[in-house]
């Protein structure tokens, strides 16, 4: 339910974003390359979870240090408030939990690992969607 509200965020900033081009901000290149980039990191990271965690776990800890610069970037930037929060949402209530789970558990049933990828596969082409819809 959690996710579905967090999607839910992403949708609506998302909207505004594109309803109101004057006053959304300029469009940021490190932002869409952070995106693009950890999304694809994220899912095939995500996707192994139902293996063991121990050989993944150096993985995990550079990707969530990935996704931390990602979300501290967005701070960062003038006027980017909702994107900002967008990746923390990502990096706290979704990713973080995941993995931490991941790791005490030491495998995750795929049915979760599914449901927790798409989870994160729509977060963050909303985030990514978001950049793109700023304007040039």
């Amino acid at each position: 339910m959690k996710h579905i509200l967090s999607f839910a965020l992403f949708l609506s900033f998302g909207l505004f974003l594109v309803t109101t081009p004057a006053c959304s901000p300029k469009i940021d290149p490190v932002g869409i390359q952070n995106a693009s980039n950890i999304s694809t990191k994220l899912s095939e990271l995500m996707n192994k979870a139902n293996t063991a965690f121990g050989p993944n776990a150096t993985a995990v800890s550079t990707l969530l240090t990935e996704i931390n610069t990602a979300y501290e970037h967005a701070k960062s930037v003038k006027r980017n408030k909702e994107i900002a929060e967008a990746w923390r949402i990502l990096k706290d209530e979704t990713v973080t939990p995941f993995f931490d789970k991941w790791k005490k558990d030491g495998t995750l049933n795929p049915e979760l690992v599914k449901e927790s990828v798409t989870t994160a596969t729509k977060s963050i082409n909303a985030i990514l969607n978001a950049e793109k819809s700023k304007r040039k």
